[in-house]
């Protein structure tokens, strides 16, 4: 406890006979993908994710390496930026391409979508952080050479990642929840 490390809570289960209360990490993300999928689908017709499937090498990182962080987080981008669909986006007239005529990335799209149904630039920023976060650390291994290190602080990197990018999409959840066809929805 002084290190600030915690006992994972499968070791609670297995060897103490704790369970813990509420869903873990990994099926919050995916309940979140499946609730906004449904929000959406029943406001504008078309789901906004492609897959809410939890993908079979998708977990926690059993080794503390470099490399299983990085398959973790390319895991975890593919699962986020690359899953939302652009023809949803299109549903809400949000432009594919920027002034200059480069493609706009689903991040930056959804961001603007937020933007045009009146989020604040602050609100928006918080939201989508950890979003923008995941597909920069994605981006770095791909540019550069890395050795593959190990590190204990890479379980609780990943711990953290979890957490804010469950609270984002909670709070996507929560935007399309306001939606006026929504209001019946639990």
């Amino acid at each position: 406890p002084e290190d600030g490390l915690m006992v994972h809570p499968v070791w609670w289960g297995q060897q103490m006979g704790r369970w813990p209360d509420g869903l873990g990490p990994f099926e919050k993300i995916f309940a979140e993908l499946r609730a906004i999928n449904t929000l959406h689908e029943r406001a504008f017709g078309q789901a906004l994710f492609r897959s809410s499937e939890r993908p079979d090498d998708f977990g926690w990182i059993l080794r503390p390496s470099q490399h299983e962080f990085d398959h973790f987080i390319h895991e975890l981008d593919k699962l986020l930026s690359e899953n939302l669909r652009h023809d949803a986006f299109d549903l809400h007239d949000v432009p594919r391409k920027d002034d200059q005529g480069n493609n706009i990335g689903t991040i930056n799209r959804l961001d603007r979508l937020l933007e045009m149904r009146g989020s604040s630039a602050d609100a928006r920023i918080e939201v989508l952080e950890p979003l923008r976060e995941v597909r920069r650390a994605r981006q770095r291994p791909a540019h550069a050479l890395r050795k593959n290190v190990t590190d204990k602080s890479f379980v609780r990197k990943q711990a953290d990642l979890l957490e804010r990018i469950g609270l984002t999409l909670e709070q996507l959840r929560h935007f399309f929840q306001s939606h006026p066809a929504n209001t019946d929805w639990e």
